[in-house]
């Protein structure tokens, strides 16, 4: 079976962002580290209805979904792909994707505010 990598599906780079760790009740400051590195995902899309319907939002988010290899990437950090213009988008759920190959591969969940 041909790897995601192999087939060149992993086409845009995108970085992370990470609020501090909470510390005594208190998030340990207001800057965020950026230095969580740049990797590549596939491009971002609509999420499908099954995530929409699944999460049940009545919020003025609009989620989104793609693909990424392993990277430390967890919920509530902030992801920006400098392809579409230095978007940046809330990584709402991070699940293992269900692949046959030796390689790990996981599925985001993103939202982004409705504008």
């Amino acid at each position: 079976m041909t790897s995601l990598c192999d087939a060149r599906a992993l086409t845009v780079t995108a970085t992370t962002k990470r609020l501090p760790e909470m510390a005594g009740g208190m998030r340990g400051g207001e800057a965020q580290d950026t230095d969580i590195g740049t990797f590549y995902i596939m491009p971002i899309f609509p999420a499908s209805t099954d995530i929409q319907m699944r999460s049940m939002t009545q919020t003025p988010f609009t989620l989104f979904e793609t693909y990424t290899g392993d990277h430390d990437i967890r919920h509530g950090d902030i992801l920006i792909s400098p392809a579409v213009i230095g978007d940046a988008y809330n990584v709402r759920g991070v699940e293992m994707w269900p692949y046959s190959g030796s390689e790990k591969f996981y599925h985001l969940i993103l939202e982004k505010l409705r504008t």
